[in-house]
């Protein structure tokens, strides 16, 4: 049997397949991006690791999409730790969740999840201060994972979805560096770019785009490059956001990939 699934209207909407950049409740969040354990032993859906109630523990909080209490995607089973002495810091602002009630049709039963997709908004606009449209392309609805990379690299143009402020870019400028959320909250060598980072856009994927690339239904490739984590903000001047990247998750949650 082969299933066609209707293209949600918009980051609000009910999604399935399931793909990065739409929202999650009920802290409402972004969900990041489908993944594979690099053995191949389980899939995963990625998000920030602060869109659960309790920071640094997995508490096996149910997340939901959209923000209904009955439509239960799969509960949080992995939550960054805390390591530091005298103060609270970890290396990748990450949370894991089981894919367990992802798709599920009574008739058949579970119907697999797609991996490495996020929807393709109907703009793509420059940030830190940018409000990107929030309606997904119905014509060309698709950005694929294609390839992954490492880190952020000085002023490349990189870019997020996020539920709050959409499909927005921008230049990085800042690599591997202290991200401090308070005095005393902070994660290690995170990077940094000038696209806008909303409350809302937190979990959201981290990607470079080839625009000069004709989209098409299949979809544009991508390479994942990370997960948002939050507005930066330096002397009360919005800059941009900050993100974990594929590094610094790796060293969290092991190897994973999208194929």
């Amino acid at each position: 049997m082969t299933l066609t699934y209707p293209i949600p209207g918009s980051v609000f909407s009910r999604s399935r397949r399931l793909a990065g950049g739409v929202i999650i409740g009920s802290s409402e969040c972004t969900l990041g991006i489908a993944a594979l354990a690099e053995s191949g032993a389980y899939s995963f859906l990625m998000t920030a690791g602060h869109c659960s109630p309790t920071f640094g523990v997995p508490d096996a909080y149910w997340m939901r999409q959209p923000l209904s209490g009955v439509q239960l995607m799969g509960y949080e089973f992995y939550d960054y730790s805390w390591t530091c002495a005298g103060g609270r810091c970890d290396n990748a602002d990450i949370g894991l969740y089981t894919n367990d009630f992802v798709d599920y049709h009574a008739s058949i039963g579970e119907i697999p999840l797609e991996l490495g997709l996020v929807w393709r908004m109907t703009a793509r606009v420059a940030g830190p201060n940018a409000l990107g449209a929030l309606n997904i392309d119905q014509q060309f609805p698709r950005l694929s994972v294609t390839g992954i990379q490492s880190h952020g690299i000085m002023s490349q143009v990189v870019d997020k979805v996020g539920r709050s402020s959409g499909w927005t870019f921008g230049n990085t400028y800042k690599t591997c560096a202290l991200a401090q959320f308070n005095a005393n909250y902070k994660l290690n060598c995170q990077d940094f770019a000038s696209y806008t980072s909303n409350y809302g856009d937190s979990g959201g994927p981290v990607f470079v785009h080839y625009p000069n690339i004709a989209p098409s239904p299949g979809g544009n490739g991508i390479t994942f490059l990370g997960i948002n984590s939050a507005k930066h903000l330096e002397n009360n001047t919005v800059k941009g956001g900050s993100f974990t990247n594929t590094n610094q998750i790796r060293s969290e949650i092991g190897l994973f990939r999208f194929w």
